[in-house]
């Protein structure tokens, strides 16, 4: 990925012109009346800034090279969570592609026996499941 650099280029993105018509999509024209679509400089713009959008967010360089960096960008933003919501505290969450919400928490009982762990966001349906575990057992529970 690449913005436009051939000596046609601006340096700052200008202002998208007024629509013309109801949105759509491009065409090569229709047989007896309507011209082929052209694909004007704010349809490109849009389509370059939200692929240079991706590389950013994922911390690529745009590269005229390279040719598979938006692919490395999705796959590097998925695997690092990134828009999909985490916290990797001791009380934290990964919200997986797709919606599912996997919490954890750690949580002391005292001599009572009892705790509770505060989950650090609300599950927005219910939850599905829940594994407790004891560590440094004394042999109590």
């Amino acid at each position: 990925m690449y913005r436009l650099a051939n000596g046609t280029q601006v340096a700052a993105l200008p202002t998208p012109a007024a629509d013309t018509g109801t949105p759509g999509f491009a065409t090569n024209g229709v047989v007896g009346g309507q011209a082929p679509s052209i694909i004007d400089a704010d349809a490109f713009n849009s389509q370059q800034e939200e692929l240079i959008a991706l590389l950013t967010a994922a911390g690529i360089a745009p590269d005229k090279t390279n040719n598979a960096q938006v692919l490395a960008a999705i796959t590097s933003l998925i695997a690092s969570g990134a828009g999909l919501g985490k916290s990797q505290g001791g009380n934290g969450y990964q919200i997986l592609p797709g919606g599912t919400i996997l919490q954890w928490g750690v949580a002391l009982s005292g001599t009572g026996g009892v705790a509770s762990v505060q989950f650090p966001i609300a599950f927005p349906n219910q939850c599905l499941g829940l594994h407790a575990g004891e560590s440094e057992a004394d042999g109590g529970w």
